[in-house]
């Protein structure tokens, strides 16, 4: 922790695909959180990691001020 970049890995996801992040980024792990929470809450993020099952709407990326796309 105290990397100062936040990091939201929003599903499950293996663990080869998130292993990584705590070394560099403060991470937080967690699902549970419904369309409405995850836009909410978004903007306290600098990234965002999600696979399939999690729709960002509109309204999401729009609050989405700190988070920066990364296509693999």
């Amino acid at each position: 922790m105290g990397h100062g970049t936040r990091v939201r890995v929003a599903e499950r996801i293996d663990s080869p695909g998130v292993r990584p992040l705590p070394e560099r980024f403060d991470t937080d792990r967690g699902i549970g959180w419904s369309r409405e929470q995850l836009a909410e809450r978004i903007g306290n993020y600098d990234g965002i990691e999600i696979r399939s099952a999690t729709r960002l709407e509109r309204t999401g990326l729009r609050r989405a001020v700190r988070c920066r796309c990364n296509k693999p």
